[in-house]
């Protein structure tokens, strides 16, 4: 249902936002959540039926559509964001439009003498006021008063010829006869939004009509007002369905109150009784999640009751789980076990292995409740005693290993002075594959004391991007020797198996990471490509893509690459074992 959410607000999102696609949005927001919470108490449900656990020491699994979601929310907000910049600005501009038409209609009623000029000047600011949007609703009242004030005043002022007064009585009268057929188109529409839509523009439309002959006025206005009272009528119809079907949603949310507040006040006296009052509580629940969306107050009031009698129930549960004393001899049992594993192996000298171990029957000790006052401390103690053991003795034998340690850091330090003296000559090959000795070297000098490491390293990353920088290679041939350098490295130490394999996963990472990348914008280029004025946004949003995808061509042959001269490593290992 999550995913459902995210792939519906993405859509709302792709389309032209509306008052009620943003409203669609804000409550698929809210459902996300709401299904996050819920989860998060049935994970706490879980983690809590373990008498022992604290609450305080419950940590969530992570959400695998949190990021997705995020990314949802993210693109609604840019998309809104973008259309109210751009609505805002165009209102703006409007209004200072529609104020010069108030202002010319007034000056030429205040001015002009010439009757005819007047007339075509007037005609050409009530269309040009026709072709202008909307304005900011704080000012559409003021601007709409004044042009009206502006208009009755040159049509009761202005000296104006009888037969130009008709004839523009009986051009209104002919265009307020179209937009009452297109009216009655609108009352047959089967959408009861875009019926809304209509009804509203054509009402504008009409009251921004002048006057019509007076003879044929109140026939034609009741004409007018019949339809308009058919079309609201079905559009009022529509809406008490639309109140209907969230009363009947609200009434099946109180049933499944009602069941649930029968379920806790039932008697429960074993663990079996427990078991299935919870089976039956999360069945409740999860029909709790298919029903629909009742009226906003009540919807969110039965909700609040609804989780406070399943918080009652579990916090019922876990006083009667608290009470059982049977719980502290199987995790004593338990814990004696794991006393008997780490004792086995506490002398094992497989470091990294035994250590990994231990350390998982450490954990597995913190997830096991108590023993009771009588074994708890004794078991702590054993258990504690055979741990340490082992990494006592781990640490007297990697002590042993700190002069090594030092001995190879001086001789790296040498290494790298003897690079940086380095003069090179002008064949390539040469240079390369003096640097490939260098590298060869370096790798069999071995580990280094671990506070040293990383500046170390560093170092010898410095000294090695110096010396492909004097060689003048280009950008792509830089990167390539830097990238073989690299996995050779890597190739010459002891554990480079391993070494590799995290090199691979680094790799897979940032390829998955650039295809959500590109999966990003190519939905981008659908949404800028239907904007007006979002030609640079369109421009970039292709350089961003085409990069990603040449990043990813360049890594998948870098894994490429790294594979062969794994497959050579082991061929060359096999042949001197042979």
């Amino acid at each position: 249902m999550k995913k459902e959410i995210i792939e519906k607000i993405n859509a709302l999102s792709a389309q032209e936002l509306t008052k009620e696609i943003t409203a669609e949005v804000k409550q698929l927001i809210a459902d996300f959540t709401q299904q996050q919470e819920l989860e998060l108490k049935a994970q706490l449900e879980v983690f809590l039926s373990d008498p022992e656990n604290d609450k305080n020491d419950f940590v969530p699994a992570v959400d695998p559509l949190e990021d997705e979601f995020r990314a949802a929310v993210e693109f609604y907000n840019q998309r809104r964001r973008h259309f109210a910049e751009l609505r805002a600005a165009a209102e703006r501009e409007n209004l200072k439009t529609k104020e010069d038409v108030i202002a010319g209609i007034s000056h030429i009623t205040a001015n002009e003498e010439n009757i005819s000029k007047a007339f075509a000047e007037f005609n050409a600011y009530l269309e040009k006021w026709k072709q202008t949007g909307r304005v900011p609703g704080d000012k559409h009242q003021e601007i709409t008063s004044a042009y009206h004030a502006a208009v009755d005043n040159f049509y009761y002022h202005i000296r104006i010829y009888k037969d130009l007064k008709e004839l523009d009585l009986k051009k209104n009268l002919e265009l307020k006869k179209e937009l009452l057929t297109k009216l009655e188109a609108t009352a047959q529409k089967e959408s009861v939004k875009e019926m809304e839509e209509a009804v509203r523009a054509l009402q504008a439309e009409w009251y921004e009509l002048g006057p019509v002959p007076k003879d044929q006025f109140d026939e034609l206005r009741a004409q007018f007002t019949a339809v308009c009272d058919t079309i609201y009528a079905k559009i009022k119809t529509h809406f008490a369905q639309q109140k209907e079907i969230q009363q009947e949603n609200l009434r099946k949310k109180q049933s499944i109150l009602d069941k649930t507040v029968n379920i806790i006040q039932t008697k429960r006296e074993s663990h079996k009784d427990w078991q299935k009052s919870t089976e039956k509580l999360i069945k409740l629940q999860e029909e709790w999640k298919t029903v629909g969306f009742g009226p906003k107050k009540e919807n969110e009031e039965i909700w609040q009751e609804f989780r406070k009698q399943c918080d009652f129930f579990f916090a019922e549960k876990k006083k009667y789980y608290d009470s059982l004393g049977k719980e502290f001899e199987i995790n004593r049992i338990r814990k004696e076990d794991l006393c008997d594993k780490v004792e086995a192996i506490q002398g094992n000298t497989n470091w990294k292995e035994t250590a990994d171990k231990i350390v998982k029957f450490q954990q597995q000790w913190k997830n096991i409740g108590s023993a009771g006052q009588k074994h708890e401390q004794k078991l702590w103690l054993r258990f504690r005693a055979a741990c340490n053991a082992f990494f006592d003795l781990k640490k007297t034998h990697f002590a042993s290993q700190d002069e090594k340690l030092a001995e190879n850091l001086i001789k790296k330090e040498e290494l790298l002075q003897r690079m940086e003296a380095t003069v090179f000559g002008d064949s390539k090959e040469q240079n390369l594959e003096l640097i490939k000795a260098f590298t060869k070297e370096w790798s069999a000098l071995g580990h280094v004391p671990r506070k040293d490491m990383d500046r170390i390293n560093s170092l010898y990353n410095k000294v090695l991007d110096n010396i492909f920088e004097k060689l003048q290679l280009d950008k792509e041939e830089l990167e390539h020797s830097k990238f073989i350098t690299r996995i050779q490295g890597l190739l010459g130490q002891e554990d480079y198996a391993f070494l590799l394999s995290k090199e691979r996963k680094f790799l897979d990472d940032k390829i998955k990471e650039l295809e959500h990348q590109v999966i990003q914008y190519e939905n981008n280029l659908g949404f800028f490509a239907n904007s007006k004025g979002a030609d640079k946004m369109l421009k970039d949003v292709m350089i961003n893509l085409n990069k990603a995808k040449s990043n990813i061509k360049r890594i998948e042959e870098q894994k490429k690459i790294m594979s062969k001269m794994m497959r050579e490593k082991e061929k060359a290992t096999a042949a001197q074992t042979e």
